[in-house]
């Protein structure tokens, strides 16, 4: 009852959903860099759609999540690699839809460690 986040091949992120019983891709987003979707020959000849926008991967992950669980996924949390940790307006809505994550943070992440206070991802594991 996991939903992972990827990257597939090519410029797609993918849903997966993952249980004891196996996994599935359930959905998928087109991602296209702020260099196709600013060039309106590069989408013409590539038939992308008028109303595909830039959007960030992260976004795209929230936008499928959401997807998933207004459809009633069964899903008790979400995990993903840095691109998608860093993100704190994702983990924010995870957290607002009360799905647990795991999410991998690059080493420059800022952790809280009390009030106030935060250390680098990368210094805090020195320790």
């Amino acid at each position: 009852m996991i939903l992972l986040l990827g990257a597939g091949a090519g410029t797609a992120s993918d849903l997966t959903y993952t249980s004891r019983h196996g996994h599935a891709g359930i959905d998928r987003a087109l991602y296209l860099p702020k260099s196709w979707t600013g060039n309106e020959e590069r989408r013409a000849q590539a038939a992308v759609p008028d109303e595909t926008g830039f959007a960030t991967k992260p976004q795209l992950a929230q936008q499928m999540i959401e997807r998933a669980l207004d459809a009633k996924a069964p899903a008790a949390w979400a995990a993903g690699d840095e691109v998608y940790g860093d993100n704190p307006k994702l983990r924010a809505a995870l957290e607002a839809r009360q799905l647990g994550y795991v999410l991998a943070v690059s080493r420059t992440h800022h952790i809280p460690t009390r009030p106030g206070q935060a250390v680098r991802a990368g210094v805090a594991t020195t320790h």
